[in-house]
C-alpha cells in the first residue's frame, strides 16, 4: 500500500512539472506574439486631434523651431547652437535666420494668426481696425491666460459630471473618423443596408418610378422638405454655442477627415468659411461633401424607417393591411375608410419617428452645456480680477496695464458671444429639440403613406433638410468671437509694425 501511494505521489509530481512546462511554453509565444503585434495595433490607433496650423504658421522640427512660406536672408551667423549637419539641412531646404529662430516665413505672418484661444468647440481672436488677425503682444498674453483659466474651468465642470452613453459613443466616433479606414467602414455600411433592403424587400420599382414622377409627389415631397429644414434650423438654435446636432454628425466627421482635417470635428468657421481650392455656385468642397454623405445617408434611412419598419407596424395594426399590400397602404385605406386603420397608419408614422426623438433626449453635451457655464463663471472672474493677475504675473512682452485691458476685452467678447441669456431651461430646451425632431422625422413618414408609399418623398424631404443646413443657412462665425484690439493694445500694433 504504501509503495502504490509513492508511485502515485510521483506520477502527479510529473505531472506538476508537464503542467509547468506547458505554462511556460505559453507565456513565452504570448510574450513573443506581443512583441510582434504591439507595433501593429500601435498603428491601428486613431492619431490624437491637433489643431490644424496655417501655412504660414510655425513648424516645429527636432528642436528647430520652423516657420513656412518666404523669408529674406538673414545676416550671417546663428546664436542657435545646432548640429553643422543640421544647418546643412536647413539651408538646402530654403530655411534662414531671422535673427530668432530658423523658418522659411515672415515672423509677423507667422504671429498674426495666434492670437486666438479655444475652449472646447468654441473660439475667440483678436483683428485689428482692418479686421485682419492681429498678434501686439499684450493681446498674446491675454488670449493665453484666458484660455488656461476657461480650460482648465471646463475640464474641473466635465470631470464633475458622467457623461451618457450617447456622447461616449459620440466621442468614440470622433476618434474613429481620423483613421483612414473609417471612409471606407462608412461606406461599406451604407451599401450594406441599401443592397440588401433594396434587393430584399418586395419593393415594385416600376411602380416606385410611377410614383416619383408624379406632380402631387413631387409637392409632397418638397413640403415636407420645408418642415424638415425648419426643424433643424429652430433645434440648431436650442444648442448651446459649440455644441453638435447630432443628425448628420457622422457625414460631418466623415467631411472634415475627406477634407484634410486634423481636429475633428472642425469648427464651423473652418467648415462654412471660404475655400479657394474648390468653388461651384458658391458651395465649397466641405458643403458638397457634407450634402452627399447626408443624401446617401438618407438612402439608407429611407429605406429602413419607411420601406421596413413603418410598413410592417402598418401591416402588424391595420386588419385591412397584409404583408403583401407592400406599398400599397394608401389605396387600401381609401377603400375601407375604417378609422381603425387610418389611426394604424398614424400610430405606425409616430413609432417610426420615435427614434429621432430619443436620439435627441439622450444628447447628454447639449443638456449639460459642454462646460459653458463653467467658461462663462471663468470669464467673469477674469474680467473683474485681470489687474490682478497681470500684475502678480507680467506678461514677458508688452505692459501690464495694455494686457489687462486685452483681457477684460476678450473675456466680456466671450460672454457677448456664448453667454446670452436662455429663453429656457436646459431641460426645457431638450425637450423643444426632441418635439421638432419628433417633427422632421414625423413630416417624413406622413409624406410616405399620403403619396401611396413613395419612397422619393422622404428621401427628397432628408436632401431639402440637409442642403438647408450646409448650402442656404450656414453661420460660419457660429462658435467663434472676432474681437477688436482695445486702443492701448491696438497703439502697441502700430508700435511693433513701425
Amino acid at each position: 500500500l504504501e509503495d502504490g501511494r509513492c508511485v502515485e505521489r510521483e506520477r502527479e509530481r510529473e505531472r506538476d512539472r508537464e503542467r509547468h512546462a506547458r505554462r511556460c511554453k505559453m507565456a513565452t509565444l504570448s510574450l513573443a506574439a506581443l512583441a510582434l503585434c504591439t507595433p501593429g495595433l500601435a498603428s491601428l490607433a486613431p492619431p490624437r486631434p491637433v489643431l490644424a496650423r496655417p501655412h504660414t504658421g510655425r513648424t516645429q522640427v527636432g528642436m528647430l523651431s520652423l516657420q513656412t512660406g518666404s523669408h529674406p536672408k538673414p545676416p550671417p551667423g546663428s546664436p542657435q547652437a545646432i548640429d553643422p549637419r543640421q544647418a546643412i539641412w536647413l539651408q538646402q531646404n530654403g530655411y534662414v535666420w531671422d535673427g530668432k529662430a530658423w523658418g522659411r516665413g515672415d515672423a509677423a505672418a507667422a504671429r498674426a494668426g495666434r492670437a486666438f484661444l479655444r475652449s472646447g468647440k468654441r473660439f475667440a481672436r483678436f483683428v485689428d481696425v482692418t479686421d485682419k488677425p492681429a498678434s501686439p503682444p499684450s493681446a498674446l498674453a491675454a488670449a493665453k491666460k484666458l484660455e488656461e483659466l476657461l480650460v482648465s474651468a471646463r475640464a474641473e465642470a466635465l470631470e464633475s459630471s458622467s457623461p451618457s452613453l450617447a456622447d461616449e459613443l459620440s466621442a468614440a466616433l470622433a476618434r474613429s473618423a481620423a483613421s483612414p479606414a473609417f471612409p471606407l467602414a462608412w461606406l461599406g455600411l451604407q451599401l450594406c443596408v441599401v443592397c440588401s433592403l433594396g434587393f430584399g424587400l418586395p419593393i415594385d420599382w416600376a411602380e416606385q418610378a410611377r410614383l416619383a414622377a408624379s406632380p402631387e409627389t413631387l409637392l409632397l415631397s418638397f413640403s415636407a422638405g420645408v418642415v424638415v429644414a425648419a426643424s433643424r434650423s429652430l433645434a440648431r438654435a436650442q444648442l448651446p454655442p459649440g455644441v453638435e446636432e447630432s443628425t448628420g454628425m457622422a457625414e460631418r466627421l466623415l467631411a472634415d477627415a475627406l477634407d484634410g482635417g486634423h481636429a475633428l470635428p472642425a469648427p464651423a468657421h473652418v467648415r462654412f468659411g471660404p475655400d479657394s481650392r474648390f468653388n461651384l455656385l458658391g458651395l465649397t468642397k466641405w458643403r458638397m461633401m457634407a450634402i452627399g454623405l447626408e443624401g446617401l445617408a438618407a438612402v439608407s434611412a429611407t429605406l429602413l424607417m419607411h420601406a421596413l419598419l413603418q410598413h410592417a407596424l402598418v401591416g402588424a395594426m391595420s386588419p385591412d393591411a397584409t404583408c403583401s399590400d407592400v406599398f400599397a397602404h394608401a389605396e387600401v385605406l381609401g377603400r375601407n375608410g375604417a378609422l381603425g386603420a387610418t389611426a394604424a397608419a398614424a400610430a405606425a408614422a409616430v413609432f417610426a419617428s420615435l427614434p429621432a426623438a430619443i436620439r435627441a433626449l439622450s444628447n447628454e453635451a447639449a443638456y449639460q452645456g459642454d462646460g459653458l457655464a463653467a467658461e462663462l463663471d471663468a470669464a467673469r472672474r477674469a474680467r473683474t480680477r485681470a489687474t490682478a493677475i497681470f500684475s502678480a504675473q507680467p506678461p514677458a512682452e508688452g505692459s501690464v496695464v495694455t494686457a489687462a485691458d486685452s483681457l477684460r476685452t476678450l473675456a466680456d467678447a466671450w460672454l457677448v458671444k456664448f453667454g446670452g441669456s436662455p429663453d429656457k431651461t436646459a431641460t426645457a430646451a431638450q425637450f423643444e429639440r426632441a418635439i421638432l425632431g419628433l417633427g422632421a422625422s414625423l413630416a417624413c413618414a406622413a409624406a410616405f403613406q399620403i403619396s401611396g408609399g413613395a419612397l422619393v418623398a422622404p428621401l427628397v424631404a432628408r436632401v431639402v433638410g440637409a442642403f438647408d443646413t450646409y448650402a442656404l443657412s450656414p453661420d460660419a462665425e457660429a462658435t467663434r468671437a472676432t474681437v477688436q484690439l482695445p486702443p492701448s493694445a491696438q497703439a502697441e500694433a502700430n508700435g511693433d509694425a513701425k
